[in-house]
């Protein structure tokens, strides 16, 4: 199967240079990388990624709508796998995904219910239960792509959160297809444009501290340090 990478993002080149990192050690490859950039400034791909522009004002949920629905209008791929900017990946993420979908041919989607959000400067964490998956960890079949690309023009119109579970939920449960372990970690709280998802907002959120950083090393053993000299 041919494997497509969307990535919207918009000026957090930071978070950006840490996606590549996590990109370049992807135990299977893609076969392309859309960077969907929606910022004033073009984001610093170095891996040979085809960059679209996204075509919205501002920053917002409207921008990030308007960006993913560019990369996955640009992606050829049989499997469409989401890699956020600002978020942590293991070395076998991506496999993981591809294995889950082409263990199943009636799986429209993959991903891990479970979503493990770190906030980087506050030093607290939390995992919260999705219906479907959060979209740093999603991978869609080339079938699902016209559910998905409505659920994103819809959002897009109403200035609305929520693509990713809005995608999992106008897909049957049947052809749902969960991964296990922790293979990404939606990390918060590096510099540049503010997230937009329920781990940007920590009010109403039970977040728990980790002073000590034994939940994020954990999670992500040596990779936690890669964090720390981010922040320093």
């Amino acid at each position: 199967m041919r494997l497509s990478v969307v990535t919207p993002t918009a000026d957090r080149p930071q978070a950006f240079a840490l996606c590549e990192r996590w990109m370049r050690r992807q135990t299977l490859q893609p076969d392309e990388w859309i960077v969907a950039d929606g910022g004033k400034s073009p984001v610093p791909a170095t891996m040979g990624q085809t960059v679209v522009l996204g075509s919205s004002p501002g920053p917002g949920p409207r921008n990030f709508a308007a960006n993913l629905q560019a990369g996955i209008q640009a992606a050829t791929g049989d499997i469409i796998a989401f890699v956020e900017d600002d978020d942590w990946y293991s070395a076998t993420h991506l496999e993981t995904l591809v294995t889950a979908l082409e263990s199943d041919r009636y799986a429209l989607i993959a991903g891990n219910p479970e979503i493990a959000y770190y906030h980087v400067t506050k030093r607290c964490y939390r995992v919260m239960h999705s219906a479907g998956t959060a979209l740093c960890q999603m991978a869609l079949r080339h079938g699902a792509v016209p559910l998905a690309l409505q659920v994103v023009r819809e959002c897009l119109d109403d200035g609305d959160f929520g693509i990713d579970w809005k995608i999992a939920k106008r897909i049957a449960t049947a052809q749902h297809k969960v991964i296990h372990g922790v293979t990404c970690v939606g990390i918060k709280g590096l510099p540049g444009t503010p997230g937009l998802g329920v781990g940007h907002r920590p009010a109403g959120l039970a977040w728990i501290q980790d002073v000590d950083g034994v939940i994020l090393r954990g999670w992500i053993g040596a990779d936690s340090e890669v964090y720390a000299g981010v922040l320093s």
